[in-house]
């Protein structure tokens, strides 16, 4: 099976059997396609000489060229492979086994931009679109043709975010309603959320319809707002959260669950879970791990940590992080003995390391570099910046440019 298309200049051949993907020049493109479509060495050289006659660059060699190394190709698996699982397909609906479960994917598309997202915010790298009732009835109908015996059959309603198809979801359990005396069925739907499209109506609905409802929250407000932002990058726990509240509370607290992904930036979900069960209210919890390739930010790394994670631990007492972070002072203690040694001037703690860094972090860390001068007495001043949020951090040449500054800036006195 060959398929074949265009794009940003080239030729693309994907060889559906083998894997095999080529990019070739445009004698190839057509003499594949010709041979694809059933046409012999002959038949493809005569018609590719007619196409390029008025082409000096293509001749009747160059042609004989193209086919041998269609042919090379051929013989190797690379184009025109045989379907190599052939023999070992069947045919499904004589299967022996039942079906007892489906996920719809019935919106290809999400109201939130989470950078995590595995699906790609919703659209899995590809169109944003709505699943039609007409193949979700299908898929229905399948579902119970396929049973065989089993009475409860599940059905999860999935994204991207299904509430933005939320009127298909609604027709979609009235159908299955409605054929479910006829065959002996009870079905059984799980509604998945990010909370954005909750409304009363779909509170109501999900309560009388909805076996379970799984609630996307990934806990804390700075940890689910650094990643689970909408199109605009706002932030979504104060919106969402009233919301679930308000939906958990209509359940009884029955029939759901809170599901939020951890990443590298919150190792320490256990505060998370915590927030979720003590400040919120809400008992049924999971927290999974994120799912994205191993240079991704968010990945959680066998050999390493992020630094709120770290210093979350360190708080806690736990010595091999007090013993991992004396040994991180100790150092920078020494890197700024080596600047002084240079240059001499006060020193101010910057980037986001410093965030973490209390009055005793930075005492300690003075008498550290005090210690290691030749004479075990320096007199500078050591702080921490201010940290701002995107602050650059200048240090303490600050104060010898202040009035240069403030003049490109417009601001001097």
């Amino acid at each position: 099976m060959i398929h074949q298309y265009k794009l940003s200049g080239y030729n693309i051949v994907l060889d559906v059997y083998s894997g095999s993907v080529h990019a070739v020049d445009d004698v190839a493109y057509d003499a594949i396609a010709l041979i694809d479509q059933g046409s012999s060495r002959e038949q493809a050289a005569a018609a590719l000489a007619k196409k390029y006659a008025g082409r000096a660059d293509v001749t009747e060699s160059d042609i004989n060229d193209v086919l041998d190394d269609i042919d090379e190709l051929t013989a190797a698996g690379q184009l025109f492979a045989p379907d190599a699982y052939a023999d070992h397909a069947f045919d499904f609906k004589n299967r022996s086994n039942v079906v007892k479960a489906l996920c719809l994917h019935v919106a290809h598309t999400c109201n939130l931009n989470c950078s995590y997202c595995f699906a790609a915010q919703g659209k899995f790298h590809g169109e944003a679109g709505l699943m039609s009732f007409e193949t979700g009835k299908r898929a229905l109908d399948f579902l119970v043709e396929h049973s065989g015996t089993r009475r409860n059959l599940e059905v999860d309603f999935f994204g991207g975010e299904p509430l933005m198809n939320f009127e298909v979801c609604k027709q979609l359990v009235a159908y299955a309603r409605s054929i479910e005396k006829e065959h002996n069925k009870n079905f059984r739907f799980t509604m998945t959320t990010n909370g954005i499209g909750i409304t009363d109506e779909v509170i109501d609905w999900c309560n009388k319809e909805c076996h379970n409802v799984v609630l996307s929250l990934d806990g804390r407000k700075e940890v689910n707002d650094r990643f689970r932002v909408d199109l605009a990058g706002n932030g979504s726990y104060d919106r969402i959260v009233p919301k679930f509240q308000k939906l958990v509370k209509a359940r009884g607290g029955q029939g759901y669950y809170m599901r939020g992904t951890f990443t590298h930036h919150n190792v320490d979900f256990t505060k998370d879970l915590f927030h979720m069960a003590d400040d919120l209210g809400f008992t049924e919890l999971s927290m999974e791990p994120v799912v994205a390739p191993p240079d991704s930010p968010e990945a959680l790394t066998e050999d390493g940590e992020s630094l709120s994670g770290f210093f979350s631990v360190l708080e806690q007492g736990e010595q091999e992080h007090r013993q991992r972070f004396n040994g991180w002072l100790g150092n920078v203690a020494q890197a700024i003995r080596n600047i002084r040694s240079m240059l001499a001037g006060d020193i101010i703690i910057g980037g986001e390391a410093a965030h973490y860094l209390d009055d005793d972090d930075v005492t300690t860390l003075k008498r550290l570099v005090e210690e290691r001068s030749a004479f075990h007495t320096d007199h500078f001043t050591l702080r921490k910046s201010l940290c701002l949020d995107n602050q650059n951090e200048i240090g303490a040449a600050l104060r010898f440019v202040q009035t240069f500054i403030d003049e490109i800036c417009g601001h001097a006195a």
